[in-house]
């Protein structure tokens, strides 16, 4: 759930099948550790490990690698999970979805079944 939100962002847009490569560096090769929407602190790798597995909130956290991968590194492939991630944004589950673009994919279903929620829950809206 913390590592494949960029998975289920690609697969949204129609990017179906994809794979992970597994590769090893030194712990204390410098890494950058942070949220996937800021520049990120520079940390060895084994503090980045540390940071991911005592963060109290990990959904969002990334670590960038400032250089290639030797080939040397490479330990091998396997697949990407099909269901990882959250629904739209971490704590969406439990809140009401965002307003589709209207003609969007299923924009209108999304509508339709959001006003029948409201009538349901509001008595008076039928009187």
């Amino acid at each position: 759930m913390t590592t494949f939100q960029w998975a289920r962002e690609l697969r949204r847009s129609g990017y179906r099948s994809s794979i992970a490569v597994v590769f090893v560096i030194p712990d204390g090769e410098t890494v950058k550790v942070g949220r996937y929407n800021d520049e990120g602190k520079s940390v060895s790798a084994a503090e980045a490990v540390a940071a991911f597995m005592s963060a109290s909130d990990p959904l969002g956290l990334e670590v960038r690698i400032p250089r290639s991968i030797a080939p040397q590194e490479l330990r091998g492939l396997r697949p990407v999970p099909r269901f990882a991630g959250w629904r739209y944004y971490p704590g969406a589950h439990g809140n009401r979805p965002y307003w589709a673009v209207p003609g969007s994919m299923k924009a209108n279903r999304l509508r339709k079944s959001i006003e029948k929620a409201h009538e349901d829950a509001d008595p008076w809206s039928k009187l």
